[in-house]
Formats: C-alpha cells, structure tokens, sequence
C-alpha cells in the first residue's frame, strides 16, 4: 500500500472521498480532502477548512510532500507545508503554517498566490515566515 493510499483510506473524510471522487486515488482532489481530514484531527492545527491552492511536491510509496495555501476558520488564507511518512508506528507528518505576520500581510493577494506557486512548483524561497513546525503521528 503507498502513504497515499494510507492517507486517503484511513482519512476521517474517507466515506466522502469514495462518494464525491470515482478515481480517488489518484484524483489530486481527493488527497487534498484527504489531508484536510486528517489534519483536523491533529492538535494544535487549527481549524483547517480545504485548500485554494494544492501541489505535490514530492512522492514515493513511503513518502509525500504537499504545499499549497489552506482556508483556516475564520477567515486565514495560508500557506502549508506537509509531509507525510511511513514509519514502523503508522505515518507521521511535520506540517508547517504561514505566520499570519506583517511580512505575510503585506503581501497582496496577487502576491500572495504568486509566492505560493512559486514556492511549490519551482522551489523558489518563501515570501513569508513559518510558524514552528508541527509533528506527530496520524490517528488510525
């Protein structure tokens, strides 16, 4: 079984996935649902609600590496960086958040979403600070 498999099956969002998405999984979609349910059974993320952009960077059958920019309730728009691997006790992940800060504040929106592009699909450095990086492992 590849981690992207284990992500989506064990995702609280599982049922959904399999009604909403007939290829699911390999639908880009659904593993961003997917990661969306799982994070919001992490402690401390906060109250993740979907993403409005989402990007694999890196993929192998033990791990996955995911940036984007995710709604947050109220009302956040931020950056994410995840990663997700396959250990001995389940997968672990480490996920970074955007700080909501004057330097990510002073980003339009335009650029904002620029920046994120950039970041995820040429590797090019973060026009933001990161809040300190959050780890655990997923609950099956």
């Amino acid at each position: 079984m590849s981690i992207r498999s284990d992500i989506i099956t064990t995702s609280p969002f599982f049922d959904l996935i399999t009604e909403r998405f007939s290829d699911f999984e390999t639908d880009l979609d659904a593993l961003a649902y997917a990661i969306e349910g799982q994070l919001r059974g992490t402690p401390d993320m906060g109250a993740i609600d979907g993403f409005n952009t989402f990007h694999v960077l890196e993929e192998t059958d033990t791990k996955l590496r995911v940036a984007g920019m995710a709604y947050f309730l109220p009302s956040s728009l931020i950056p994410l960086d995840a990663s997700f691997n396959t250990t001995n006790g389940g997968t672990s992940y480490r996920v970074k958040l955007g700080a909501e800060d004057g330097k990510w504040k002073r980003l339009t929106e335009k650029k904002r979403w620029s920046a994120v592009y950039l970041y995820a699909t040429e590797n090019y450095e973060p026009q933001w600070n990161w809040e300190p990086t959050q780890k655990g492992v997923l609950s099956r």
